[in-house]
Order: C-alpha cells, then sequence, then structure tokens
C-alpha cells in the first residue's frame, strides 16, 4: 500500500472510506466521516489516532483509509466493542505518521526514535502551558544537559509545547543525534538547552 499525501490534513466531517477484509468475507468497502482527530487510545505517547464512523470490523485492521480524492489518509487500527460489532467508533493511525514508520523500516530495518531519557506528565495539572517533568534518568542525555524533575518544557526547536503528548511527537520526529533544542522553564528563569539525543533502549 503506497501512501501519498493530498497536502490538506483530513478535517472533522471530511467523508473517507474504510478497505478490509472483515470476517475473512473478502474485500470490503464501508463509507463515513472523520469523527475526531488526534485521540489517544492509551497505547503509547507516539500514538495520535484518527477517528471515523466509517464501519470498521474484525479483520480490516491494515487496511486503507482514503479520502474522497483517493489519497490514503489513514491504515485502519482497532475498534471499540462493547457488543462484539462496530459500534461506529473505529481508528486509524494517520498516513504520515505510517509513511515514516515504512521508510525507517526500509532504510534501516528498525524505526529510529531518539530518546531523551525523561517522564513527562502528559497533562500538566496545575494548569500551566507546557510539559512538565516527572523524572530523569540517570546518565540519560537530558541529565547530562541539566534538565531537572519540576522543569515545565515550554518549547522545543521553536515551536511551542502545550502538553507532554505534543514533546513526545516532536521528540518522534528526531533521529539519535544533536538537535533537539527545548526552552525550558525553571522557577522564574527561562534556560535554552541542546539535547544529544541517545539511541532509544531496546527490551532485552
Amino acid at each position: 500500500m503506497a501512501f501519498k499525501s493530498s497536502g490538506t490534513p483530513p478535517r472533522v466531517g471530511d467523508v473517507v472510506l474504510a478497505v478490509g477484509n472483515p470476517f475473512g468475507l473478502g474485500a470490503n468497502v464501508t463509507a463515513g466521516i472523520v469523527s475526531a482527530r488526534g485521540r489517544d487510545l492509551g497505547t503509547g505517547s507516539y500514538a495520535d489516532f484518527l477517528q471515523t464512523d466509517a464501519a470498521i470490523h474484525p479483520g480490516n485492521s491494515g487496511g486503507p483509509l482514503f479520502g474522497t480524492d483517493g489519497h490514503v489518509i489513514g491504515v485502519n487500527t482497532a475498534i471499540v466493542l462493547p457488543s462484539g460489532g462496530s459500534v461506529g467508533i473505529g481508528f486509524a493511525i494517520p498516513s504520515d505518521l505510517a509513511s515514516k514508520v515504512v521508510a525507517e523500516l526500509k532504510d534501516h530495518g528498525s524505526v529510529q526514535r531518539g530518546w531523551m531519557g525523561v517522564e513527562l506528565r502528559l497533562y500538566d495539572q496545575s494548569g500551566q502551558t507546557g510539559a512538565r517533568v516527572k523524572a530523569v534518568q540517570r546518565q540519560s542525555p537530558v541529565a547530562r544537559a541539566g534538565l531537572r524533575p519540576g522543569d515545565l518544557v515550554t518549547k522545543a526547536d521553536g515551536g511551542s509545547v502545550p502538553d507532554g503528548r505534543t514533546l513526545a511527537h516532536r521528540l518522534a520526529e528526531h533521529a539519535p543525534g544533536p538537535g533537539l533544542k527545548p526552552a525550558v522553564q525553571r522557577d522564574k528563569a527561562v534556560l535554552d538547552m541542546q539535547v544529544t539525543l541517545g539511541d532509544m533502549p531496546r527490551e532485552s
């Protein structure tokens, strides 16, 4: 399956077509709309799903979600199944994220993501805008850069960081090596840092 961007991100309300092989019956097409963007299913901080009401059934996972211009905008991934069948709540990985993963697998054999060695609060309970640092791993890239628990990352690479999820997505765009430049608020001071990212540790 080839991905091709139309140049316009999918919008809530856009008509979409889901293609798959539900229940082993063969090729199947259903229609619906984009119901929401940026859904977090609790599967990891890098996830950022499209939600659609196009009927997606068991067996559709991995099938394309098309826009009406014929471009693939997502990969059907998950559904909510309280009754054992589609209830109009399905999720797809956005095509821009899927295409990056496919390209890295082809080029490197694995997904290359930079590692900071930090635990973030995905949403700061204080109501402040930014990614609050919950913990810093010893001898990690951010520890060497001087980041501390309690710091608030407000910008990265010049772009604003409203919350921890946004910083995690920004981090996913960086390969290991120098380059991530966070702005950090510590008490009343604002610190500009540069972090040389490490390789994502692999489970043994």
